[in-house]
């Protein structure tokens, strides 16, 4: 396609207003320049081109300013995404479904996202098996992290900075979290009824919100999964607060969890 150079802002950021300047930033990155940082300026549609997309290495700031969605993984395998900030985008990171077996195989390290704040917004999508996401930083969207099965997840933090109702820190199948933490969500993991491992985590509400506070929700199913030394940290008892939200039986195990049971309903 047609390549066009941008404008460099006084901040630093390659300022993208069409298609050829696009073309040109991707290029850009892909040969070499993985740290440069981008906003786009305006809608851009790329129906009908042909184009290498932005790297799966790319390291710098993607801005996309409310015109755009992040990074999206189509298929691919073994992608890394490393040391990257998303901001003002509708998701930051979507990694579809693998084509091998469905295994995605792909790698999150020490991303910051900050999401646009609407009702649709999502910070990190990922279909498929063989996922791990680490050190990852979300804030202002309605679900911080949704895995659909075959995810570990480590020292994540999701916060939620917006008005909005049924915020969900983390949601989605079967996962094995560790020292993950959800802040002011109305729902801190939505667990589900399937099986699955959290270790060491966390939800914290620093604020009354005047809603029902969940740190375990199953959405009306049995527990399958294992909770080990989670703890919730409720604001008040202004409003409904649980740890754990489930139907009857179930062959989940809750193990040493810490809340005060003064600021709980029964689960």
């Amino acid at each position: 396609g047609e390549y066009k150079a941008p404008q460099l802002n006084e901040e630093g950021y390659y300022e993208i207003y069409n298609v050829a300047q696009l073309f040109w930033f991707a290029k850009l990155v892909n040969t070499g320049n993985n740290m440069a940082d981008c906003i786009l300026m305006d809608d851009i549609s790329l129906a009908g081109k042909v184009w290498t997309p932005i790297g799966n290495k790319y390291s710098g700031i993607f801005d996309g300013n409310g015109k755009a969605d992040g990074i999206s993984i189509d298929g691919g395998r073994e992608t890394l995404i490393k040391d990257v900030v998303i901001v003002n985008t509708r998701y930051g990171i979507h990694i579809k479904e693998g084509t091998n077996n469905k295994s995605s195989d792909s790698d999150i390290d020490d991303v910051t996202i900050i999401g646009n704040g609407l009702s649709n917004s999502v910070g990190i999508t990922m279909i498929g098996l063989d996922n791990t996401i680490s050190n990852a930083r979300i804030s202002n969207v309605k679900t911080g992290i949704q895995t659909t099965g075959g995810v570990f997840l480590n020292n994540c933090t999701v916060e939620n900075t917006t008005d909005m109702e049924n915020v969900v820190g983390f949601s989605g199948g079967e996962a094995w979290i560790s020292n993950c933490v959800a802040i002011n969500c109305d729902v801190a993991f939505s667990v589900g009824g399937k099986r699955g491992f959290y270790k060491q985590c966390m939800a914290i509400w620093t604020k009354d919100t005047g809603r029902t506070s969940v740190m375990f929700d199953c959405g009306g199913s049995k527990l399958g999964c294992a909770l080990v030394g989670c703890e919730a940290e409720f604001f008040d008892k202004e409003s409904s607060n649980f740890y754990l939200r489930a139907g009857a039986g179930g062959k989940g195990r809750v193990v040493s969890p810490i809340f005060d049971s003064a600021l709980c309903e029964a689960s």
